[in-house]
């Protein structure tokens, strides 16, 4: 295998990329944008930017780039576009930002171009090894106009701790693969060639360069931006780890190493070269297509059933993986696993088809699922991951999981694809999930049950709610294994819809919870009928049910529908008899939109202490403005005014200002309550508050309204008063006078006020 895996990687480097379309691969990082073009090695490129367009000139004259894939990973944030005019041509960047364009080589073959933010500073292309390697550093200084290097100094001292630097310029062609000299020798050579005068390079220093050149050629000189990672041409060595990794030198230096402190260096992953595992499984591994053939199926199984022994009756290991691969071609997962059994456990390919059978089976207990982090994957394993593992389908590569479906054979595809476009449909993923289930219904002689409720969920979430539950109806009456799952949702959708259920349908699912009493479906069964119960109305029966079935998520939220219907449907007695016993209980797993409507509820039939109960539970960032305002609410209604009035405290609106008076009443603070009032624009309930207090002047005039009718009244009364310095008789004939009219002012003040009969005021 080792040998056929370099044997690809020479096929690979060396093929002929300029007569096929090359694929741009694209990735997107904090702070550049990454394209990646493989190349063959020795091919000449140029890089030329200008303002905010770049171009990228590759010298194969028939080479096409296929962009077509790359803004599917990477947003349009610095490059608007990409484009070729015809084979051959540049390649265009279009960007949407000051940025700045950097190409070069990772590895000889794979051409990177990087779109930086204008603050980012490409990498020091300097010469860089691990810090653990000694120094060559030649001490050079001018002598003179022609620069000659003093004789004392052209010896070479081995150095440690301070190193010189020898700067490899960048260069946009790589070297010419029929020449000896590596890239960044001819680079390091040119430049020194350039510093020192090449008449006076002596004996030393041209076996330096030569010494260098066999150093280059075996990978111990490296160039700053090849010893980055292809990830990130800015990243740094881990915390911690400064001992091996590769940093970037500051002063002029040039670093040497061993070819032990190579190697070395290798396996810590410091060098570049060396391309980290693909953690992604291959397709090559999960081929079921070419697992199986058209002959009929007695006759592969019965061919390789007859090789599965050899001479001396020891079993074939090939023969055992091609039987249990054949059972998996045809999606019979249990015979599989009994196959593989003949072979020692968790050994090679075998661990690998076993957990295949068993997700193929729907066995959903997997002590060790492969496929758990496979979802981005580009391979096959995508497919089996979204399976196995429908929790991660938010970041799964859903052109590969639709590839993978299609290559699947016809009968597989129809058992895996229906529940492949429920997830994406439960996930919201509406296109998706329906690109899915018509790759299935092209195969599949008919629509059958598992079909059917995967149009039922991909219909409910295109907003097709009737198409939806006519497909559910029909598989719940159909006899199959999807019937449950079919019943259960569509208990789920009438509830939401809070429409009625057909006839029959509560007697259905009873039928079921017995056929499956005692398992987890048969829970969810239970649940699921005692919403049917109060969706009929039926609320002693519907938590009886509840009372026999276990707790649990699902459970919690049965309880939850049907205390929400109880709120909502029951009359007042139905609803204490019940909400009592909720009340009384462990009520903080209520949800708080639920329990804000039991509270209401509660406040509405006077019950204000078990609404308070109903109130207790705050969110992760407090209680909710609602909740805040039903403790008020409550509050006022246990006379508890100063309660009240710090739970609207810092609240703003009609209502908060409403609950806020009627607490300062409470407190008999009637002059702040008023003023309060006033500033809501609620004169009424102002002027009755100023009416208590007195201040009659401040009732603004209403003849329609009642408290200004009554101060109008009052201040006549008030008026009706005869000076103290009048003569006595004068005096006597205007309290006789004006009598009169005080007694009709004073009836009609109590007729106003409602004393007479009522005497609320």
């Amino acid at each position: 295998m080792r040998m056929m895996f370099v044997l690809a990687l020479l096929v690979t480097g060396f093929a002929p990329v300029s007569a096929q379309t090359v694929n741009v691969r694209s990735g997107e990082h904090d702070s550049f944008t990454r394209f990646v073009i493989q190349i063959p090695k020795g091919t000449g490129w140029n890089l030329t930017e200008r303002d905010r367009y770049a171009a990228l000139q590759i010298d194969l004259e028939s080479i096409r780039l296929d962009t077509g894939k790359v803004f599917a990973r990477i947003p349009r944030k610095r490059v608007q576009s990409l484009r070729q005019d015809k084979p051959g041509a540049p390649l265009e960047f279009a960007l949407n930002c000051n940025c700045r364009s950097r190409a070069f080589l990772q590895n000889e073959t794979f051409l990177v171009v990087d779109i930086t933010d204008q603050e980012t500073r490409p990498a020091d292309r300097s010469v860089l090894l691990p810090d653990n390697a000694y120094r060559f550093a030649p001490k050079v200084r001018q002598n003179g106009p022609q620069g000659r290097i003093p004789p004392e100094d052209q010896a070479l001292r081995l150095s440690k701790p301070k190193p010189a630097k020898v700067v490899l310029p960048v260069t946009h062609r790589t070297a010419d693969p029929t020449r000896s000299r590596p890239p960044a020798a001819i680079s390091l050579e040119t430049t020194i060639a350039n510093r020192v005068n090449s008449q006076h390079v002596d004996r030393m220093e041209q076996r330096l360069l030569e010494q260098i050149d066999r150093a280059a050629g075996q990978g111990l000189v490296l160039n700053a931006q090849d010893a980055a990672p292809a990830s990130d041409p800015g990243a740094t060595a881990a915390a911690g780890d400064t001992q091996n990794a590769p940093r970037q030198v500051e002063h002029d230096n040039i670093k040497v190493l061993t070819v032990i402190d190579r190697d070395l260096g290798r396996l810590a992953g410091n060098l570049p070269g060396q391309a980290k595992p693909d953690p992604c499984m291959a397709s090559e591994k999960l081929a079921l297509h070419s697992w199986g053939t058209d002959e009929p199926f007695a006759q592969q199984i019965s061919r390789h059933r007859a090789n599965l022994t050899g001479e001396f009756d020891q079993t074939d290991e090939r023969a055992v993986l091609s039987l249990a691969k054949t059972y998996l071609y045809f999606g019979f997962g249990a015979e599989a696993i009994e196959t593989l059994n003949l072979l020692e456990a968790g050994t090679g390919q075998s661990h690998l088809l076993n957990t295949l059978a068993q997700v193929i089976d729907g066995d959903g207990d997997l002590k060790v699922n492969p496929f758990a982090d496979q979802h981005a994957c580009s391979s096959d394993a995508a497919l089996w991951a979204v399976f196995s593992a429908p929790d991660g389908v938010g970041k799964s590569n859903e052109t590969a999981v639709k590839q993978a479906l299609v290559r699947l054979p016809p009968h597989l595809r129809e058992h895996v694809g229906p529940k492949v476009s429920r997830i994406y449909a439960n996930a919201g993923r509406l296109e998706t999930a329906d690109a899915i289930l018509r790759s299935v219904t092209r195969v599949a002689d008919m629509a059958n049950p598992s079909i059917e409720m995967a149009q039922a969920s991909v219909a409910e979430l295109g907003g097709h709610t009737d198409k939806a539950d006519t497909h559910r109806e029909n598989v719940a009456h159909a006899n199959s294994g999807d019937a449950p799952d079919a019943l259960i949702e569509l208990v789920r959708s009438k509830y939401e819809q809070r429409a009625a259920l057909p006839d029959g349908t509560v007697d259905l699912i009873a039928s079921y919870e017995k056929e499956y009493r005692g398992t987890e479906l048969g829970t969810r069964l239970q649940q699921a009928k005692a919403v049917a119960l109060s969706l009929a109305g039926d609320f002693d029966e519907a938590f009886e049910t509840l009372g026999a079935s276990e707790n649990g998520a699902d459970g919690f939220q049965a309880t939850n529908r049907v205390l929400h219907l109880l709120t909502e449907r029951s009359d007042d007695i139905e609803f204490l008899k019940h909400a009592f016993q909720v009340s009384d209980g462990n009520d903080s797993e209520l949800p708080e939109q639920l329990g804000n409507k039991l509270a209401r509820r509660f406040l509405g039939l006077g019950f204000p202490v078990h609404a308070v109960r109903m109130l207790s539970g705050e969110g992760p960032n407090g209680a909710s403005r609602a909740r805040r305002i039903l403790r008020s609410k409550a509050a006022l209604a246990q006379q508890l005014p100063r309660e009240a009035f710090a739970s609207v405290l810092g609240m703003e609106g009609e209502d908060a200002d409403q609950l806020r008076a009627r607490a300062l009443e409470q407190m008999r603070d009637h002059e702040r309550a008023a003023e309060l009032l006033t500033e809501a624009d609620r004169q009424a309930e102002a002027a009755r508050n100023f009416w208590l207090t007195g201040n009659w002047r401040s009732i603004s005039e209403n003849p329609e309204e009642r408290y200004s009718r009554l101060a109008g009244l009052a201040e006549n009364i008030s008026a009706n008063t005869v000076a103290d310095d009048m003569p006595p008789l004068a005096r006597a004939r205007a309290l006789i006078g004006g009598s009169a009219s005080i007694r009709n002012d004073v009836t009609a003040l109590l007729e106003a006020a409602s004393l007479n009969r009522a005497g609320s005021e």
